[in-house]
C-alpha cells in the first residue's frame, strides 16, 4: 500500500542490529493466527478488557481465544485505521486514512456524525491532507490535529472551525498539532531554513509553555510524537531526537540512535522509546534516555504501538512482524547460538560474589555475573567422551569448580589456560558431587548404586582413602543438613550416611521411600523433599507432612528445591515454578508457568542468589527478580457475550419473563486472562437448579429442560495465577408456570371438574334410574304382555270353542284343541320367566297360538310363519311374546271381518343390514274399516300391541339397537283395502 506522506517520515531511518544476551518470553501473532495484517499502528485494551489492534486491513479485537476482524464490510470508514482511543461513554473511536471517523458501540460500528463537515472543511488543502491526532471530550467535541497553520474544532452540533495559535497564521511557518494524554502539543519550524530553528508548544494546564530549540537539526522534518508522563513532566520525540521538560526547568535535548516511532509511558511510570528497526527501549520510573541505560526488546523490529494490559503483560505491535504479547517482562531467558542456548539446564550453582555457574546437558558450563553471560566453556569441544552428565559443584572455600562428565571429572577455571582439566580416577558417569563441609579435601561422589566419600588428592589412585556405602538404587541428590547430617535421595527414598553406614532414616515412615529429588533444609530445622510423584514432603519433629496439588502444587512431579534469602521455599516441577510459604500444618502456594513468561513449565533446576532466582529449564536458563513476583497480578474479567433462549439470542432485560416452553438456555462468556493462554478454569452455579458449584473450561454452558422458576446464575474465572475472578458474571431469569399450572387455572380446572364431576353423577343416576325404571317397565310390560295374551276373553272364547267341539261330538279336535292349548299356556309361562328365548321356541309358541286361532275360526285363516332359511332359530335369541301381540291384532281386527275368501296371516322373519326384521302381513279389512267397527264396540279397549310397542322400544334402548316399526296399508289400484303388512325390528341376541 501507500503510506501517507508523514508515514514515509515515520520509517525512515537506518536499521541497527543488536543481539542482546537475554530475552523475556514472548508469544508472536500474525495474520496465521487471525490478525488481518501484521502491520500494526496502535493497541489499546477498553474498559471491559478487550485488546484492540490496529492494522492497514482493518481493527482487531482479542479476548484471549481468537482475534474477531472488522473492515470496512462492517462499517468501518477505511481499512487503515491509525489511532484508537475510547472516550468518556466507552466508544472506541477510529481515526482512518481517509481522514473519516468511527467508533464501535458493542459490536456494531457508527460513522461520525459530521464527517461530511469535516471532508468539507478540509476540501483539497494540503496543510490537511492528514489527521495526525484527534480527541474526544465528554460533550462529544472533536478535537483534530494536523500538519498545518491550525488545528480543527468539530462541536457536537456540527460546527467546525479553525483554532489558531497566538492568531499566528503566516505561511513561512511548518506546524504540527498533536494532542498528548489530551492537552494539546504542537511544533513549528521555519519553512526558510528549517535545519536551524524549531519551536515545542505544550499545554501544561495553566497555560501554554514554549520550548525553543536553536541550531537543532530536525533530520527528519517536523513529525514528532510525545506523552505527558505522570510526574508533570512531558517528553516529545522527532527525528533522532528526544525533547524532555518540565515546566520551569531547563529543557533536556537528547539524541538517540534512531528515528523515533513512538513514546509511551507505562503503568509502573517506566518510559518507552521505539526507534526505526531498533526494537523499543525501556527506561524504568526515575530514568530517562541520555541519564540511564534502558533495556532493549524486540531488537531489529521496528515497535509501532506498545501498550501494557491491566495483568502487567506488554504487547508490542509492529509495522513487519505483527503483535508480540510479554506475559511479564520481569523474567528473562538467556538465549545465543554461540552459547548452545536454548539447551536443557541439568546443573546451576551459586559461586563467588554475585557470579552464577549453569551447565547444560550438551556439555557446557556458563558463568553469569547478575544477569549477564560473561563466559562459556565447551567440555565437548573436540573431545566427543567428555559430554557433560549431571552435576557441577563450588567450593567457596577453595574457590574450586568441579563439573561431572560423561567419562571423568573436570576442574573449571574460566580464568586460566586451559580453562578446564581433568581429575583422573575414571570417576566419570556420577550423578552427584558435593565437597564435603567439614574437610574441603574430600569430595562426596553419588554414583549408580553408591555413595563415595574420596580425599582429593586420591582421586587417581587406586585403592586410595575412600569410603564407599553401598545402595540398590541410583542417587539422585546429596545435601549436607546441620541436623541429620549427609542426606542421600535415591530412587529407593531417603537415607542418612553416617561414619560407619548408610541407613534409612525413619524407615518405618512409608513417604520416605519415595523417589527423592530435592532436598532443602528449612531456617526451623526442618527439612524439605521434592519427589517424583509424591510432591512436597516436610519433616518436622520427627514427622512428615504431604502436600500434593491438592494443596495448589502444579503437580506431584518436583525435580528441584531452592532456598531464598528471605527463607521461601521455591519448587521447581514439570509444570511451572512455585513459591511456598509454610504456615504450621498449611502452605500458601503461587505458581509461575509460561503465563509469567517462563520459556517452558518443565523446570530442572533452582537456586536462589540474592533477589534473584535462577530457573533451569529444559529450553536454556531464565531469571527473575523475585522482589518483582510478589505481586499475585490481577484477576482475570468475565465477559457475558451472549445469551440464547432456545437458541435465539436474547438481551437480558428480556429475561424477566420466560415462557414454560423457553426452557433450553445457553450462556456463552469469555473470562479475559492473556497471560493465561485460554487456560481458565471456570466455576458456576443456576441457583434453583443447582445445590453446588460446577468447574468447566469450556467458554459456554447449556441447561436444559429447566422447570418452571426463578433462577439466578453466577460465573466466576480462575486464571493461570489461581487468582478468581472479584466480581461474577451475574443475571436472573423467571421461567413462567404453563397456564395449566397458574392458579387461576387450576381453580378453574377444579370447579369445572366438581360441575362436571356432578353432572356426570347426576346423569349417571338419572341413567341407573332410568335403565332400573326400563327393567321395571319392562318386567311390567312384559306381565302385561303375557297377562294380555291369556286374558280371561282369550280363555273364555278358546273354552267355548272346546265346548263346541263337544257338543259336536267331534272329539279329535277336542282333543288338538286342548293339546294345542295347553302347549301354548305351558309355554307361554315358561318363556315368561327368562329376559331372552331362542327363536325356535318362540316361534313354537307363536305356532301354537295361531293353531288355536285357525281351528276356533273353523279354518276359515290361513297361518303360516316363514323364517328365513339362514337363520339359526337355536342361536338367535329375542324377547317372549313380541311377534304374538300384532299377530292377534291382525286375526282379530283385520281377518276377523272379513266376509268374502278365506284369511291369510303370514309372519316373515329375516336379516337386513345386521337387524332382524319381523313383518306380519294380513289381507283383512284393512286400519281404516278396522278402526270403525270398532269404534262402534262398547266398553272394549284392545291394550295388547299398544303395550308390546312401549315394550318393543324400551327393549331395543336396553339393548342397543336401533327402534324401527312401520304399518303398511296395502290398496289396489281403486283405493280398495287389501289388507295391512306391519313390520319391525327385533332386538336379539347370540347365544
Amino acid at each position: 500500500m501507500k503510506f501517507p506522506g508523514y508515514l514515509l517520515l515515520l520509517f525512515a531511518g537506518f536499521m541497527a542490529v543488536a543481539v542482546p544476551a537475554q530475552e523475556p518470553t514472548y508469544y508472536h501473532y500474525s495474520v496465521k493466527e487471525g490478525l488481518p495484517s501484521s502491520e500494526i499502528y496502535d493497541i489499546i485494551q477498553d474498559r471491559s478488557g478487550f485488546i484492540w489492534v490496529a492494522t492497514d486491513r482493518g481493527v482487531s479485537r482479542y479476548d484471549g481465544y481468537e482475534f474477531f476482524n472488522f473492515s470496512t464490510q462492517d462499517g468501518l470508514t477505511d481499512n487503515t485505521v491509525f489511532n484508537l482511543q475510547e472516550d468518556s461513554k466507552g466508544r472506541l473511536w477510529c481515526i482512518t486514512s481517509n481522514n473519516r471517523l468511527c467508533y464501535f458501540s458493542g459490536d456494531s460500528i457508527v460513522a461520525y456524525r459530521y464527517n461530511d463537515a469535516l471532508l468539507k472543511f478540509i476540501g483539497t488543502n494540503d496543510r490537511y491532507k492528514n489527521i495526525r491526532s484527534f480527541l474526544v471530550d465528554e460533550q462529544d467535541n472533536v478535537l483534530l490535529g494536523f500538519l498545518g497553520e491550525s488545528y480543527v474544532s468539530i462541536s457536537n452540533t456540527g460546527k467546525t472551525e479553525r483554532k489558531k495559535i497566538n492568531g499566528n497564521s503566516k505561511r513561512h511557518y511548518n506546524f504540527d498539532f498533536r494532542f498528548v494524554n489530551g492537552k494539546l502539543a504542537m511544533t513549528c519550524q521555519k519553512l526558510e531554513d528549517p535545519q536551524t530553528d524549531a519551536v515545542f508548544t505544550y499545554d501544561f494546564g495553566a497555560g501554554r509553555k514554549e520550548l525553543v530549540v536553536e541550531s537543532s537539526p530536525m533530520r527528519a522534518g517536523s513529525y514528532f510524537v510525545g506523552t505527558g508522563r505522570r510526574d508533570g513532566s512531558v517528553v516529545l520525540g522527532t527525528a533522532w531526537t528526544i525533547y524532555y521538560f518540565r515546566e520551569k526547568q531547563t529543557p533536556l535535548q537528547i539524541e538517540m540512535p534512531g528515528p523515533i516511532i513512538r513514546i509511551y509511558e507505562d503503568t509502573d511510570e517506566s518510559l518507552w522509546i521505539s526507534m526505526r528497526q531498533q526494537g523499543t527501549m525501556r527506561f524504568p520510573k526515575g530514568q530517562i534516555p541520555g541519564q540511564a541505560e534502558g533495556r532493549r526488546f524486540l531488537p531489529g523490529k521496528t515497535v509501532s504501538a506498545m501498550f501494557r494490559d491491566r495483568e502487567g503483560g506488554m504487547w508490542f505491535g509492529t509495522l513487519e512482524h505483527g503483535l508480540y504479547y510479554q506475559p511479564s517482562p520481569n523474567v528473562k531467558t538467556f538465549f545465543s547460538e554461540e552459547s548452545g542456548l536454548p539447551h536443557r539446564i541439568v546443573s546451576i550453582c551459586k559461586g563467588p560474589g554475585n557470579i552464577v555457574y549453569a551447565a547444560t546437558v550438551k556439555g557446557k558450563v556458563l558463568r553469569f555475573t547478575s544477569d549477564s553471560l560473561t563466559g562459556e566453556i565447551d567440555l565437548y569441544e573436540n573431545k566427543n567422551t567428555l559430554e557433560l552428565n549431571k552435576d557441577i559443584c563450588y567450593d567457596a572455600r577453595t574457590n574450586r569448580l568441579i563439573a561431572v562428565t560423561e567419562s571423568n571429572m573436570v576442574e573449571i577455571d574460566f580464568d586460566a589456560s586451559p580453562a578446564y582439566k581433568p581429575m583422573g580416577g575414571h570417576l566419570g558417569g556420577n550423578r552427584a558431587v558435593l565437597f564435603d563441609p567439614a574437610d574441603p579435601s574430600f569430595i562426596w561422589i553419588g554414583r549408580q548404586g553408591y555413595v563415595i566419600r574420596l580425599a582429593e588428592d586420591q582421586i587417581s589412585k587406586q585403592p586410595g582413602r575412600r569410603q564407599v556405602y553401598m545402595f540398590n538404587s541410583r542417587i539422585d541428590v546429596l545435601c549436607f543438613t546441620k541436623r541429620f547430617g549427609l542426606l542421600t535421595g535415591t530412587s529407593d527414598g531417603l537415607f542418612v550416611i553416617d561414619k560407619d553406614s548408610a541407613r534409612r532414616l525413619f524407615p518405618g515412615e512409608d513417604l520416605l521411600r519415595s523417589r527423592i529429588s530435592a532436598i532443602a533444609e528449612l531456617p526451623d530445622g526442618s527439612v524439605a523433599f521434592g519427589t517424583i510423584g509424591r510432591g512436597l514432603l516436610i519433616l518436622q519433629n520427627g514427622k512428615v507432612k504431604q502436600f500434593t496439588v491438592a494443596e495448589g502444587l502444579p503437580s506431584n512431579i518436583l525435580n528441584a528445591l531452592a532456598l531464598d534469602e528471605d527463607g521461601l521455599l521455591w519448587a521447581g516441577t514439570n509444570r511451572g515454578v512455585s513459591r511456598i510459604e509454610l504456615e504450621n500444618d498449611s502452605i500458601h502456594v503461587h505458581n509461575y508457568t509460561v503465563a509469567n513468561g517462563l520459556p517452558t513449565n518443565e523446570v530442572r533446576e533452582l537456586m536462589a542468589s540474592g533477589p534473584f532466582l535462577w530457573i533451569g529449564t529444559s529450553d536454556g536458563l531464565c531469571i527473575l527478580n523475585r522482589n518483582d513476583m510478589q505481586s499475585a497480578g490481577n484477576p482475570p474479567l468475565i465477559i457475558l457475550r451472549k445469551i440464547l433462549v432456545n437458541g435465539t439470542e436474547r438481551m437480558r432485560d428480556s429475561l424477566a419473563s420466560l415462557r414454560y416452553n423457553e426452557n433450553m438456555l445457553d450462556v456463552i462468556f469469555t473470562g479475559l486472562s492473556y497471560k493465561s493462554k485460554g487456560d481458565i478454569l471456570y466455576r458456576y452455579r443456576l441457583s434453583g437448579a443447582d445445590t453446588g458449584w460446577r468447574y468447566t473450561r469450556n467458554t459456554s454452558v447449556r441447561f436444559m429442560s429447566l422447570s418452571p422458576g426463578d433462577y439466578t446464575f453466577e460465573m466466576y474465572a480462575r486464571n493461570s495465577d489461581g487468582l478468581w475472578s472479584s466480581r461474577p458474571v451475574r443475571f436472573t431469569f423467571c421461567i413462567t408456570q404453563p397456564y395449566w399450572r397458574k392458579w387461576w387455572f387450576i381453580i378453574s380446572v377444579s370447579l369445572a371438574v366438581l360441575v362436571l364431576s356432578w353432572f356426570l353423577f347426576s346423569a349417571r343416576v338419572k341413567r341407573l334410574r332410568e335403565k332400573e325404571m326400563m327393567k321395571r317397565r319392562i318386567v311390567e310390560y312384559q306381565q302385561k304382555a303375557l297377562a294380555s295374551q291369556m286374558n280371561p276373553h282369550f280363555i273364555f272364547n278358546s273354552l267355548n270353542s272346546i265346548q263346541a267341539f263337544v257338543l259336536g261330538d267331534d272329539k279329535e279336535s277336542v282333543m288338538k284343541y286342548i293339546s294345542r292349548f295347553s302347549l301354548l299356556l305351558r309355554r307361554s309361562l315358561d318363556n315368561s320367566m327368562e329376559p331372552y328365548v331362542s327363536l325356535r321356541d318362540d316361534l313354537d309358541v307363536l305356532r301354537a297360538y295361531l293353531d288355536l286361532e285357525s281351528m276356533r275360526f273353523k279354518e276359515k285363516i290361513n297361518c303360516e310363519v316363514r323364517p328365513a332359511p339362514a337363520l339359526d332359530l337355536s342361536r338367535i335369541c329375542i324377547p317372549a311374546m313380541l311377534i304374538q301381540p300384532y299377530a292377534e291384532n291382525a286375526i282379530r281386527h283385520g281377518l276377523l271381518h272379513k266376509t268374502s275368501g278365506t284369511g291369510s296371516l303370514v309372519i316373515g322373519l329375516e336379516m337386513e343390514n345386521g337387524n332382524l326384521v319381523c313383518s306380519v302381513d294380513d289381507n283383512g279389512v284393512g286400519r281404516e274399516l278396522a278402526e270403525k267397527l270398532q269404534a262402534q264396540r262398547v266398553n272394549h279397549r284392545s291394550a295388547g300391541t299398544s303395550i308390546t310397542g312401549e315394550r318393543l322400544e324400551l327393549l331395543c334402548r336396553e339393548a342397543g339397537k336401533d327402534y324401527f316399526f312401520e304399518i303398511i296399508d296395502k290398496k289396489n289400484a281403486a283405493g280398495e283395502a287389501l289388507g295391512t303388512t306391519v313390520r319391525f325390528f327385533l332386538p336379539y341376541t347370540l347365544r
